[in-house]
Parts: C-alpha cells; structure tokens; sequence
C-alpha cells in the first residue's frame, strides 16, 4: 500500500542505548544498540562504523556475513560507509602532485575504526579523521561525522563530511518552500509536507575564501497540490507561502518557523536553534484551481487514476496516512484477518472490438508511395507523411514492428534497418564504466547529468545502438527496493530536474532513452504483478514527477514498462497512465515497450497491451504473440485494432527516424536481408547433428526391440 509522504511528527517513545559485545569466530568488536520498543538498531565503532544490526521483534533485517564480518576484509554486509570513493576509480590508482596512491574499492572508511564522539539514548556519533593509514591511500584532510538514530521504524543516518584543508570545492544551494495547509486542504484530503524542494543550484569551485551568487527560479508548478477530490486537478492553495533558503529541509523549515516566531526550535540531533527569518521569503496566494488546469499540450488534466485507490474498489478499506490526524491514520499492518484480497469485482478491464469499427478490408495498407524511414528524418509528428509511411506496410509487416529482442528485425519496404538496442541502466554493455544514477544525482549539479548523459549517448553511437533500456527513473518509495541503486532519488523535484538534464543530453544524440520503469515499480521481489495502490496525488507528486521531467523537458521519445500493476490493472495496459497522461498530457510521441514478457499472456496480455498504448514486447516469444494480433484482427476482422497497430508502429518509426539510426544513411539507400555465409554453416552443421541424433535413438530403438524379441524368444 501506498501513502501520501508527508513531515513526519516525532515519536513520543524515546530510544535508549545499551553497549554489548560481537563475539564470534575469534573476533570481539564493541556494538552500540539503539531500542526503541520493537525495533532496535546496532553500530559497530570499530568495524568502518557501520551499522550491522535493524531488527523487529527480534526479526534481523540487514545482512550480516559473520565470516567476512569478523576477518580483516571489507566487511560486504550491513550499511557500510562510502568514503571517499564508491567503485574503483583510476583502476586502483590515484595520481596527485605527481605521487601514486592506491584506491581501494568503495574508498576507506568502512576499512578502519571510528571514533565514538557521543553516544547516548538519543543518539550515537561516530567521528572519523585522517591518520597515517588514510594518508597513504588519501593525501588530503578530512573530518567525517555520522549520526545514527532512531524513532520508532525509522533509523536514520546522516554522515557530514567537512573539508578542513585549503583545497577547492562547491557548494550546493538549496530552496525550500512551505505551501498553505488549511481548511480546503483538510476537507479535500489533499495533503502538504511541512516543507519541500522546490529549487537549487550548484556553485562553480570555489577557492578557498571565494565567493558566489546565484540566482534561483522557482516554477510555479512545484508549489501545487494535486486535489483528487474537490477540484480534480492541481490546485494552488489560498494563504501564506514561504520559500526558505536552508543547508538542509530541517534548517529550511526552521527558518520557516522562525519567521513565524515559533518556539523551542531544534537541530536534528535534538539540541536547541534559533532559525534565520533572514533568508525566509513569505507572500499571499488566492485559491487557484484553473491556471493549471491543462496541460502543455493543452489537454485537460484531471483523475486518471481512482482505480489505483483500494478505497475505489473496496470503500473504506483503507485510511491513507494524514497531516490532520497522525495518530488515527497512521499506517498500520494488514495481516491475518485484516489483510486485503481481491474481490470478484476487482478484474482488469480487457480490450472489446467497439461496435463502430470498420472491416479490415476498409482499412488502407500495402499503399505504394515509395516513401523510405531516412525521409522522415526531422519530419514534423503532424505531417501527414507519417500516416502514408504506414501505409506502406503489410499486416505481418506492421506486427514484425512489435516484438524486440534487442532488436528490431529490418523492414525492407520502407527501408527500416535493424534497430539495435542495449540494456543500461547506467551506460551501454561493453562501453565506459560510470557511477550508478543516484551517485551521480547526489552531486545536484546538473551540468555533470547533462556531461553523463552525453557520454553514454556517445558510447552508444560507437556501438551503434539507438536504443537504450535505461537509465532506471522510479522514485525511492521504500528502502527494501531492489532497484534503489539505479533509480534517481527520494526527493521528485531533485530527480524532475536531474534527470531532464540527464536525459535531455541523450536525445541530442540521437539515443532513445527508454526510462524505467514506468512507474510504481517500489520491489523486485515479487514484482511481476503486484498491486500499487496509491491515491492520485501520490502517484502524480511523488511516483510520475520525475519521469515527467524526463518527458517534458528531458524530450525523451522512449520509455520501458514495469511488471507491476498500477492498482490492479497492469503497468503495460493501464489507459491512463500510457493513453491518458503519457500521451494525452505530456504530449509523448515514442516508443513504449514493455519489459521482459516471453509468450504468455501473464501479466503482459498481447492485445490489451497495444490497444492501451505500449508499442513493442521486451524478449517476448514474437511467434505467440504475433499470431494472437493476427487472430484479433483478422479473424475477428477488427478494423480498429489494425488502426491502433498503425498508430502504434508510427509511434515506433517516429522514435527511431529521430534516432542516430538516421547517421549516413541516404535519400537513395536499399535494405536487403542477407543471411551470412557463417549462419548458413552453422545452420548446416545444426541439422546434421540432429540427423544423425535421430539416426542414432532409431538405431538404438531397432536393437532395445530385437533384443527384447530375443529375449522373449527365450
């Protein structure tokens, strides 16, 4: 289940703190253990200060290797920290001032003993400074402090890395906003956050002593709330808002407060702070529910998901966690004879022929224009080319154009060659190495998104791929996500803006970006159709923002689907996330494919998936799936599906015409299909040995039964 994030009220309960001892396999470490009711969590000073412990009840939820754990290699296991390094840099060395140094995977902090500063039942400090082994591996000054804490479920970690040398470095501006949470709000469920991103910045390197001012500009659009209920639409609320500058959302929003003269302010570790009105921003908004009330394409925007609600098909089945009332909506555990099944009236809804659609006969194709894809290149999406493009091609030819493995086959008729594609998420197989999407979104520089972005696009062209499965664009819903290293961020106004950036450089390019997975996709365990229950807000706030940047500003005309169900209908059929808002909304004119499916119809059922608006099938079995289009159209003789399929494959070409596919083709080339020499061979020897396989298991069956005559005989 699926909530609204919200500013979280502090516990009432306080943790308290208990020392022990890891004995085990001859190695004895220190451990400091944090408890809070249920739930405790446990640091080991000695061992990289990680944290080797979170458990409920008793119930271990980290990852422990004692073995390794207790030997004096990297302990791969707990929450190890990163410092200053993550992956192998340089091939294991560093060079600086002309001297060699030797990097260690994953840096060394997590290799050597910290230092407890304080540890008590609020908190536990660990410290960490240079010394003559860190020297030999890191030549520069540093003081790393990590704080762990917990609150109830929450164990929080916050690591603040401080250069106190007189090298260079940049620094990040951040803006805050604290929008109106009022009566209107309340009544209409419409939740608020007590503070939110909504701008930032990088500076250049600085020297030491230097200086520099930026100017931030904040899009009207991030200071809305979408209202589900009242007006169906984003809404800009009436009252106060305050925009706040802040190192962090907690000094932002203790500026805020401060502003507003409030009281018994504090630090994140608990201790006393006034705030600074100073760089806090405050005016008026009437009520607005009509300035964004359409789209950039113009389309209306309004509730495109109350299916994904469980409260749609069970009323009252769930009350979604809300800033008016904590303590009766808190989440709680659905189990045993709480726990929510599927009801008989909970069925996907499937593809029926609609009574008005033509006869197949009726619907154009094989049209011959002597159009070819290379003169599509550049052609506007309006041009009624496109259409005759389409034209040009035969049923079987249009369905060819659905089922991927990497690639899609080469069309002769209108000259498509073979489309290359790759597997990301962060670079192309065989090319440059770079560091995961969410390290490199930790940078907030949006110029090194847009330098990453180029690189990989570059990659891409030297290995001729149009088409990249990547990068990975969900948001970080839940920490036990098995995608979290290739999705962008927690926070949607950090990943809206980082991936445009990202993406944006790409498609100069020429790459396809298909950005995944679209969306909700929180597991990996189980993922393959699980349900996402979510109310709109959720799911357009927090869940789509990001890949709507991606789309809108990044211009990306490619995207892959996930395996699991937005509500209950699946991510690959769900009209209103591909039709409704992906299309229709943010004006999408590209390719959607699915992910891995193979023949079954599963979670990914054939028809529904191209007549709901995704294009191709990721490694499907292309044979089954094929033939059952085929049979829909055909023998059903469904005119309007053969529409669909055309618009569809135009969708398809559209995207690969404004690929690097285009790169040295011309205005008079041919494709011929050509079956190498090697293939031919391979394939001639294939058949031999299964002829004489064949040979040999009826040679075999002759003697079993001449024997076993003989033995009658007998």
């Amino acid at each position: 289940m699926c909530g609204p994030y919200v500013h979280t009220k502090e516990s009432l309960i306080m943790s308290t703190l208990t020392t022990g001892t890891y004995e085990k396999y001859g190695a004895s470490y220190k451990t400091l253990t944090l408890t809070d009711g249920e739930y405790a969590f446990t640091v080991t000073p000695e061992k990289g200060g990680m944290a080797t412990s979170f458990t409920k009840n008793g119930d271990e939820y980290l990852w422990l290797r004692d073995k390794n754990f207790e030997s004096t290699d990297r302990p791969r296991c707990g929450i190890p920290i990163l410092f200053p390094n993550c992956g192998k840099p340089d091939d294991g060395v560093h060079h600086f001032n002309g001297a060699a140094y030797p990097i260690e995977v994953h840096g060394l902090a997590d290799l050597v003993p910290w230092q407890v500063k304080s540890a008590n039942d609020t908190a536990i400090e660990l410290t960490l400074t240079p010394n003559g082994l860190t020297k030999f591996v890191y030549p520069f000054d540093f003081a790393l402090t990590m704080r762990y804490t917990l609150t109830g479920s929450t164990a929080t970690l916050a690591l603040t890395v401080t250069n106190t040398g007189d090298t260079a470095g940049k620094a990040v501006i951040e803006l805050y906003a604290q929008t109106p949470y009022g009566d209107y709000e309340k009544t209409n469920l419409v939740e608020k956050s007590a503070i939110q991103l909504v701008a930032f910045d990088k500076t250049k390197l600085l020297a030491p002593g230097a200086s520099e001012t930026r100017q931030l500009e904040v899009d009207k659009y991030f200071l809305t709330a979408y209202d589900s209920h009242g007006a169906k639409g984003y809404i800009l609320s009436e009252g106060t808002y305050y925009l706040s500058l802040g190192d962090d959302a907690h000094d932002a929003l203790n500026n805020v407060l401060a502003c507003k003269n409030a009281s018994g302010l504090t630090a994140p570790d608990g201790s006393a702070v006034a705030g600074d009105p100073a760089k806090v921003y405050t005016w008026t908004e009437k009520f607005d529910d009509e300035s964004y009330r359409h789209s950039v394409t113009g389309q209306e925007v309004t509730n495109r998901f109350d299916d994904a609600d469980i409260n749609y098909w069970q009323s009252g089945a769930m009350t979604y966690l809300s800033r008016q009332d904590w303590e009766g909506t808190y989440p709680k555990s659905l189990r045993g004879e709480n726990a929510l099944t599927r009801t008989e009236n909970m069925v996907e809804p499937g593809y029926v022929k609609p009574a008005d659609a033509p006869s197949v006969d009726a619907v154009v194709t094989e049209k011959v224009t002597g159009l070819k894809l290379q003169d599509m290149w550049g052609m506007e999406w309006e041009s009624n080319y496109w259409d005759e493009l389409v034209d040009e091609l035969s049923v079987d030819e249009l369905i060819s154009l659905t089922q991927d493995s990497r690639y899609l086959r080469p069309v002769e008729t209108i000259g498509f060659p073979q489309g290359n594609a790759a597997d990301g998420p962060d670079g192309v197989p065989n090319g440059n190495a770079y560091a995961n999407f969410n390290l490199s979104c930790s940078s907030w520089n949006t110029e090194v998104l847009a330098k990453r972005g180029d690189f990989i696009a570059e990659d891409c062209m030297f290995q001729n791929v149009q088409f990249l499965w990547g990068p990975g664009f969900n948001v970080h819903r839940t920490p036990y996500s098995g995608r979290n290293f290739e999705y962008v961020s927690e926070d949607s106004c950090l990943a809206y803006k980082l991936g445009a950036a990202n993406i944006a450089a790409m498609q100069a390019k020429g790459l396809n970006v298909g950005i995944k997975h679209f969306f909700a996709n929180d597991q990996e365990t189980h993922r393959s159709g699980l349900d996402t229950f979510a109310t709109e807000q959720t799911l357009r706030e927090i869940c789509m923002r990001m890949f709507e940047g991606a789309f809108v500003e990044g211009h990306a005309l490619s995207t892959m689907l996930g395996t699991n169900n937005i509500g209950i209908t699946s991510a690959s059929q769900h009209k209103g996330s591909l039709l409704d808002v992906l299309r229709g909304e943010w004006g999408f004119k590209g390719l959607v494919i699915t992910d891995a499916c193979g023949g079954s119809e599963g979670n990914v059922k054939t028809v529904e998936t191209i007549a709901f608006g995704a294009n191709v099938f990721c490694f499907s079995d292309a044979k089954a799936r094929s033939r059952k289009i085929k049979n829909a159209i055909i023998v059903e003789d469904d005119g309007a599906l053969l529409n669909t399929l055309k618009e569809r494959v135009k969708e398809t070409l559209y995207a690969y015409a404004n690929s690097n596919m285009m790169n040295c083709l011309t205005s008079d080339y041919e494709i011929v299909t050509v079956t190498p020499w090697w293939k031919t061979t391979v394939l001639g020897i294939d058949a031999g040995i299964a002829l004489l396989t064949i040979a040999s298991f009826l040679s075999f069956l002759l003697s079993w039964k001449k024997l076993r005559k003989k033995e009658r005989n007998a």
